[in-house]
């Protein structure tokens, strides 16, 4: 368990169920970038039915080199 105090700002992956909640980004700024680069790449997309989409191993290899510095995009590399 990660006992270390919150980074200020940070998104966390937040699970009822997990008793951990890791960083997925480090700042607002970071999330949002991530996400607008996703639309712009096709990566998150409007499916033909209308519907939301999103390549999920496209969008974790954006977000990993997106965001080299947080921990959770490197466990896909472990």
């Amino acid at each position: 368990m990660d006992l270390r105090p919150p980074v200020p700002g940070s998104i966390r992956h937040f699970r009822l169920e997990e008793q951990e909640h890791p960083v997925e980004f480090a700042s607002l700024a970071a999330f949002f970038g991530t996400v607008a680069a996703a639309f712009e790449r096709g990566v998150i997309y409007i499916d033909s039915n209308g519907y939301l989409e999103m390549n999920d191993m496209q969008f974790a290899e954006l977000a990993g080199a997106m965001n080299p510095d947080v921990a959770w995009w490197r466990i896909a590399d472990d």
